[in-house]
């Protein structure tokens, strides 16, 4: 989606521009004011193939982050007995206004910095209470990664390239999503779990040592006042104050319920009573606050772009649900090795890339149809119903056809949300507006991950103890995923890894559910679609 960048604009040029002190320029407005400017301004040469190739490498390692530890998670369970993974993507609507009044590669680099820190933790945790605090400063320092690196080729690259080198950053960065589980369960099956994190060392040093020698000219807003103040004033501290704490709240109480303690008691109701108080207080605020919000009503009250936040969501509920439990079904249920669990995963990952360059061509050539994501949505709804009749001897032919239709769906339509996000925000908004959609989807994938993880180990919890002595259940359930057969006597071998498949199906009845709400939700991003001209 090129930006705007016709000569007709208001602006100035960024050598004379002044901004308003109660206005909220952005990051995309700022580089669309910069293309009348000085052309020799942007970054030229083999600085440029720097900052491409850092920018892609460090978003393809978040989002192979994101993916590379499905594989692994049987393995983790096993030495650790839980994996809680709380993400930090309440900072991301921040980071917006991060980049747009602070030093953008600085910033960038500080970010990427906390990323690699937390992965260190992790890579050398020796509990469970470790492996969280890392996943958790992993998290805090992805949550401005994707976005400050399209913000820096967005802002530091010339019109005419702008467009072709985001696409390559953007499709290299899909293989890190797409491909995770596969390199997961290569490196936990011949070499350790604990590679699932080291991996982002290495590569992530040769990105930050480019960019660190890469000359980024400073295109950030100059505002007046002392770094506090404009802490305070503009990136709306405030706002994200109020609003941690009830994301965080909603969160763990989404973990703890079923598990560690049950639905209807105190700490679960207490946490989500808290965190529904400090959502209502958040939105208060932010409705007084106005546009400097760190989510704008003006940018959330906009039909298509709460639509596309909304399909966002419910496309994310079946990649989430997929990409972990993909891997308990095949290493629990079909007894394979993390690596083959990746290589049966590769029918979704290879028809997902497939399609989602034919949703590109038409996204090229018509601008948005939201006529792809209805017809998307549709088909993640078939295909994650085609799941929930999977058996422990379903033929080859059959998941992996299913695993392509399910790619499929989500291929033609990924592209469409950011797309109409992108066309319908003001340019002084486009920025925050790109943040919001990125959010709604981290979010909801902690959300999603929870209730998914309560939905399974309640059902499974049932099965086992009705069909299981107590004590072999529990000793089940201390084993971890990929220690089930190993600890179960064989006369309870065919009962326990039929309560595992109860188990995974149920999870993929939320495909089912979110396939529908997304066929639905796509209809509110209809409007006037922009065509290619």
């Amino acid at each position: 989606m090129a930006m705007d960048t016709s000569g007709n604009s208001d602006a100035a040029s960024p050598t004379t521009r002044r901004t308003p002190e109660d206005a909220e320029p952005s990051v995309v407005a700022l580089a669309s004011n910069l293309d009348i400017g000085d052309p020799t301004r942007y970054v030229t040469g083999f600085e440029l193939g720097f900052l491409v190739v850092s920018a892609t490498l460090a978003c393809f390692l978040v989002l192979l982050d994101v993916s590379i530890i499905a594989t692994a998670i049987p393995r983790i369970t096993t030495q650790f007995h839980t994996i809680r993974d709380i993400g930090c993507s309440s900072l991301q609507p921040l980071t917006g206004k991060l980049y747009s009044y602070f030093n953008i590669k600085w910033t960038f680099l500080a970010l990427f910095l906390v990323f690699e820190l937390g992965s260190l933790i992790c890579g050398i945790a020796t509990s469970s209470t470790m492996l969280v605090i890392g996943r958790a400063i992993a998290g805090l320092g992805s949550s401005g990664i994707l976005n400050g690196g399209l913000t820096m080729i967005g802002v530091e690259v010339s019109t005419d390239k702008r467009q072709l080198l985001l696409g390559i950053c953007m499709g290299f960065t899909q293989l890190g999503l797409i491909g995770g589980p596969l390199i997961g369960g290569a490196l936990t099956e011949y070499t350790t779990w604990r590679w699932c994190f080291y991996i982002n060392l290495p590569i992530g040093g040769i990105a930050a040592l480019m960019l660190f020698f890469t000359n980024i000219p400073d295109s950030r807003t100059t505002v007046e006042g002392s770094l506090l103040r404009t802490l305070i004033s503009k990136l709306d501290l405030i706002s994200f104050c109020l609003f941690a704490p009830a994301s965080i709240m909603i969160l763990m109480a989404l973990d703890w319920g079923g598990s560690r303690y049950p639905w209807g008691s105190a700490p679960v109701i207490g946490l989500l009573c808290g965190g529904a108080v400090g959502a209502i207080i958040f939105a208060l605020w932010e409705r007084k606050v106005g546009d400097d919000a760190m989510i704008p009503a003006s940018v959330i009250g906009k039909r298509q772009i709460w639509a596309s936040c909304l399909t966002s969501v419910f496309l994310f509920c079946t990649i989430m649900t997929a990409s972990f439990y993909f891997s308990i079904y095949y290493q629990v249920i079909r007894d394979t090795t993390p690596f083959m669990a990746g290589v049966k995963m590769l029918p979704s990952i290879v028809s997902q890339l497939v399609f989602t360059m034919i949703g590109g061509f038409f996204v090229q050539k018509l601008g948005y149809p939201i006529s792809l994501a209805v017809v998307g949505g549709a088909m993640l709804a078939v295909s994650n119903g085609l799941i929930t009749t999977w058996s422990t001897d379903t033929s080859t032919v059959e998941w992996a056809g299913h695993q392509v239709l399910l790619g499929a769906g989500r291929g033609l339509s990924t592209q469409i949300p950011i797309t109409v996000v992108q066309a319908k925000s003001e340019p002084a908004m486009m920025a925050v507006a790109t943040s919001l959609l990125v959010f709604a989807q981290t979010f909801s994938g902690a959300i999603i991950i929870a209730v998914a993880n309560t939905i399974f180990q309640q059902v499974l919890s049932n099965g086992l103890h009705s069909q299981v002595p107590q004590h072999i259940a529990e000793a089940i359930t201390r084993a971890g995923a990929s220690g089930v057969r190993q600890v179960t006597p064989t006369e309870y071998v065919p009962v326990v890894i039929d309560s595992y498949l109860n188990a995974v199906i149920s999870v993929f009845y939320m495909g089912v559910v979110g396939g529908c709400l997304m066929t639905i939700s796509a209809f509110g991003m209809h409007g006037k679609e922009s065509r290619k001209t």
